[in-house]
């Protein structure tokens, strides 16, 4: 057979094939679709995917994530707490005498911090308080946030923090300072002496009259103001929505605290805020902890005209105490 003549044949089948469709009636068409069901059946099943595998997976991935959280925040609280009690013994009311501790950079230090996990949270909000309810009510009971806190001799207002600890309490080392009653001179004075102490016990340079400006960075970022705002703003992003009303409880605040030993200043700042509905009614609480540790090295940089971003912590408990 030439070329030519399977050309012809070829065209002669796909005339016959043609015919044959054409000729298909309704009946035809549904039996073979019949006939198609099992292997169709068969596809489908083989592309379900299980939705609930995933979102099991993301529930887990979450409840995995909110507990490192809360442990992180935990050994934040649990590391100050340490500081202040080796402060106490070795330079503070505790303390049996002259002694030589060390550094405490390995310990204390901004290096110890340990990093926090990253984690997903439906924030509060949305389209009425039922929903802002159930989003409340699904929050972990820790949440961590890593901030930076902007230190510079040339931010700082006096006048301003003098404000800030004339109406506060201030605890350096276990010492308690009243703003009230010492005022800023007192609180920096206190801040001074932890700062010699410290350093000469870990066998760090003796401090000059810098020490005053390095005192006065640490309690301009600690002070109300300063870590006030941090822990607002924080706050506000997690839980503000035009149904509710975010406010203060500034009478359960603890004393700003300070722990410095072995070179490492350590800083906390406690507020409590109280979420009411908008139309009246608390709905719950909130302690925020801002937290940030800077080695006196870095302290003495900054007395100097340097500017550095502080690493912090913004450690926020939903209150046990909640209504």
């Amino acid at each position: 057979m030439t070329a030519g003549d399977e050309d012809s044949v070829n065209e002669d089948e796909e005339e016959e094939e043609e015919e044959v469709w054409a000729c298909l009636g309704p009946a035809d068409l549904e039996a073979d679709l019949a006939a198609a069901e099992p292997q169709a059946a068969e596809l489908r099943r083989s592309l379900e995917v299980d939705i609930d595998f995933f979102t099991a997976r993301h529930a887990a991935d979450r409840k995995m994530a909110s507990g490192l959280q809360r442990l992180c925040a935990e050994a934040e609280l649990l590391q100050f707490n340490l500081a202040s009690m080796v402060a106490k013994v070795a330079h503070g009311p505790l303390a049996p005498g002259p002694a030589s501790w060390g550094p405490g950079s390995d310990v204390f230090g901004p290096e110890a911090q340990v990093p926090l996990p990253s984690l997903s949270l439906a924030v509060p909000g949305g389209s009425g308080l039922a929903e802002y309810l159930e989003r409340l009510a699904a929050l972990p009971r820790c949440v961590a946030v890593a901030r930076d806190l902007h230190f510079a001799a040339s931010k700082l207002d006096v006048r301003q923090d003098e404000k800030d600890i004339n109406r506060d309490r201030l605890e350096v080392n276990g010492v308690e300072v009243f703003g009230a009653q010492g005022g800023y001179q007192a609180a920096v004075a206190a801040v001074v002496g932890a700062l010699r102490a410290g350093d000469a016990a870990a066998g760090l340079p003796a401090w000059g009259e810098e020490a005053t400006c390095a005192a006065q960075l640490l309690l301009s970022n600690l002070n109300r103001t300063t870590s006030g705002f941090v822990a607002f703003e924080e706050i506000l992003k997690l839980l503000d929505s035009p149904e509710v009303v975010i406010s203060p409880e500034s009478a359960k605040a603890r004393p700003l605290e300070a722990a410095l030993t072995g070179g490492v200043a350590l800083a906390r700042a406690h507020t409590r805020y109280a979420v009411h509905r908008a139309e009246g009614g608390r709905l719950a609480a909130f302690d925020v902890f801002v937290c940030f540790r800077v080695a006196s090295t870095a302290l003495r940089q900054l007395a100097a005209g340097a500017e550095l971003q502080v690493p912090a912590r913004v450690l926020i408990y939903r209150s046990e105490a909640d209504p």
